[in-house]
């Protein structure tokens, strides 16, 4: 099962490629010459395009040859491209492979919580969000108002109040975090 699934990643991967090509957006790797450590300029965020990201750094990854250091820079720019598509599952997928080979990226850890996040996982994402809270990740902010938000989903309300309270205090002049807090405090109140 696995081995066909692989396979039929593979075909799509490609015939987006092969979309892509046609269209003109693609670059394909310089074979002669370079390394594919070199060919990651094809699936960084340069690429605007999420789907031709996704295809590039497929291709990039499926070519092999790479470092351990641009194999995680190419799972991490994928599934950066996944989580943006709303596919959470395959960005955690990504990120938690380049996590095996970077387990202190913060930039992983931030976005393996915003990808555990969005599938529903609120409690391995506050763990995801503790870590870098244990350490000095800028902005902190952001860090306590996803944190918060989180606990709000768990309903661990007092929890959720005082993360986004946090939150707006690192950061006043954020309307966003000001918004959430005071409906997240009429909601608690009608309950």
């Amino acid at each position: 099962m696995q081995h066909s699934d692989n396979r039929a990643r593979l075909c799509r991967t490609l015939l987006v490629a092969a979309t892509a090509i046609l269209a003109g957006s693609l670059h394909l790797p310089a074979i002669a010459g370079s390394t594919a450590d070199e060919d990651i300029s094809l699936c960084t965020d340069n690429v605007a395009n999420h789907t031709i990201r996704i295809a590039n750094c497929s291709m990039v990854l499926t070519i092999g040859g790479l470092s351990e250091e641009t194999r995680g820079a190419a799972l991490y720019n994928r599934g950066q491209a996944y989580l943006a598509q709303g596919q959470a599952e395959k960005a955690l997928q990504d990120f938690n492979a380049a996590l095996d080979i970077a387990p202190d990226s913060e930039n992983l850890l931030l976005n393996r919580a915003a990808a555990l996040r969005k599938l529903g996982r609120h409690e391995e994402a506050i763990a995801d969000y503790d870590r870098l809270l244990a350490g000095d990740y800028q902005p902190r902010a952001a860090l306590y108002f996803n944190r918060g938000i989180a606990f709000h989903y768990l309903d661990r309300r007092e929890e959720a109040i005082s993360d986004m309270e946090k939150a707006h205090n690192l950061d006043p002049e954020n309307l966003h975090f000001l918004e959430i807090l005071d409906q997240t405090k009429r909601l608690y109140s009608l309950r």
